[in-house]
């Protein structure tokens, strides 16, 4: 792998984190920044009255960014595939911890997803990878990739005769 692609997939990885951090955050069952469900659940059932707090909406963008930006990447038509994807969400929304503290590893993660080994998650993983790069369209490309490496101007000479 050159130094160009690999400055790519850095940053495709990075991106992948900002979007697995979003992911949980949205999967989580905190109802941060969401009114809770007792709350919404007393003013369906008329307990609430005029003095108490009303309900108001703050809902802050969750996948904005890095994460949007992988989120819209996966979701486009044609959308990744099944085995790219699974293994794109263990690998980077799956916590690293079980509630019981317990680390999560990729060796287990690969035998929860079917695989007798790490090296086709790895594969899969890598197949993630690079169908983001075609999709995400501001991955750092390199100091100097193929593409910005100026070309010379022709020379062009007078001849008279």
């Amino acid at each position: 792998m050159n130094s160009a692609t690999a400055v790519m997939i850095d940053g495709i990885k990075e991106s992948c984190r900002a979007w697995g951090r979003a992911m949980r955050w949205v999967l989580s069952d905190t109802n941060e920044g969401y009114p809770s469900m007792a709350t919404i659940e007393r003013a369906k059932g008329g307990e609430l009255d005029a003095k108490a707090t009303t309900l108001r909406q703050r809902f802050g963008e969750v996948l904005s960014g890095d994460a949007l930006a992988i989120s819209r990447a996966i979701r486009t038509e044609p959308r990744m595939p099944e085995e790219s994807y699974a293994v794109l969400f263990a690998h980077y929304v799956v916590p690293h911890q079980d509630p019981e503290r317990n680390e999560i590893t990729v060796k287990r993660k690969a035998k929860e997803l079917g695989f007798e080994t790490t090296r086709p998650y790895y594969t899969a993983l890598e197949c993630a990878y690079h169908f983001l790069l075609a999709r995400v369209p501001d991955v750092p490309r390199g100091p100097m990739s193929a593409h910005s490496v100026p070309t010379p101007k022709p020379v062009h000479t007078s001849q008279t005769a």
